[in-house]
């Protein structure tokens, strides 16, 4: 199988699935995402991105709208850290990031 006729194929699993479908339901161990290209969730948010899909992620239901990595198995969250007004938290010309753990749930929509 080449590379293109697999990449298809995966496009089409996630397009299959309810708008509004918890991606774990989909998945018995849950979803991992990532905008980081070094990350092994970045072809799945490159897949739900390129259909125009959007991709939320929860943390113990709470919307994390700077959230740049969520792995529902591992119930983590990797996102930027805010200042006490919300803006961006900057260190050595790069933006900090925490890793949160709770219950996490991704909607790709």
């Amino acid at each position: 199988m080449n590379r293109r006729g697999f990449l298809k194929g995966a496009a089409v699993a996630i397009a299959a699935a309810p708008a509004s479908a918890n991606a774990a339901v989909l998945k018995a161990d849950g979803i991992r995402v990532s905008s980081n290209k070094d990350d092994p969730g970045y072809r799945a948010w490159c897949i739900a991105k390129g259909d125009g899909k959007k991709v939320r992620v929860y943390l113990d239901g709470v919307e994390q709208k700077v959230a740049s990595m969520a792995d529902e198995a591992r119930g983590e969250v990797r996102r930027a850290v805010l200042t006490p007004n919300g803006n961006l938290a900057i260190g050595n010309d790069e933006v900090l990031e925490e890793i949160v753990y709770g219950d996490v749930r991704v909607t790709i929509e």
